[in-house]
């Protein structure tokens, strides 16, 4: 993470965070382990009441960003930086007139060349357990909250009163299910 810190191009993270905080809709897409960065990513914005998504099936992820247009943002998070089905969808998004974000390991690859924005992890190699994407993975999610807490503080007032409604949305449903099972 301290690396990801080091090679940070805080130009791109501005132009990120203004890309979401303006998008009509957000579709995060990622194979594999950054599938499961697209999802925590999801979930922070739609938090906010931003229209995201995320899916681990190409053809629905194909269809989603089929329907984007100019307003709209795709973000395609790949730590090689050359996840075939995370290319097409940048590609794909491109033609639309979606804002294309990509998050990948630091340096050029297939991914980073086609997107509009490029933000980056360390690109240092997993150590022997590189299946597990143990570093890349913590990296990834540590951007993920740091474009979200920009996001969210560049909208203040209106990102709490969002929290706010999100939260007493969940105890609403928690205190109703305790009085159910009971």
């Amino acid at each position: 993470m301290q690396e990801t810190a080091e090679i940070m191009n805080y130009e791109a993270l501005s132009k990120a965070v203004e890309a979401l905080r303006q998008a009509g809709s957000i579709h995060f897409f990622g194979v594999g382990a950054s599938g499961i960065i697209a999802h925590d990513a999801q979930l922070k914005f739609v938090r906010v009441n931003k229209s995201t998504s995320t899916s681990v099936d190409f053809h629905l992820s194909a269809i989603q960003v089929a329907q984007c247009g100019a307003g709209d943002v795709v973000c395609g998070i790949s730590f090689s930086g050359e996840t075939y089905e995370v290319r097409k969808l940048l590609e794909l998004a491109k033609e639309k007139g979606a804002t294309t974000i990509s998050l990948t390991s630091y340096g050029l690859s297939p991914i980073s060349e086609i997107a509009d924005i490029n933000l980056y992890v360390s690109a240092k190699q997993e150590q022997v357990f590189r299946s597990a994407a143990t570093s890349s993975r913590l990296a990834q999610l540590h951007l993920i909250d740091i474009l979200f807490m920009c996001v969210l503080t560049s909208q203040y007032e209106n990102s709490i009163r969002r929290l706010d409604e999100v939260r007493m949305g969940v105890n609403f449903v928690k205190q109703h299910d305790g009085a159910k099972r009971q």
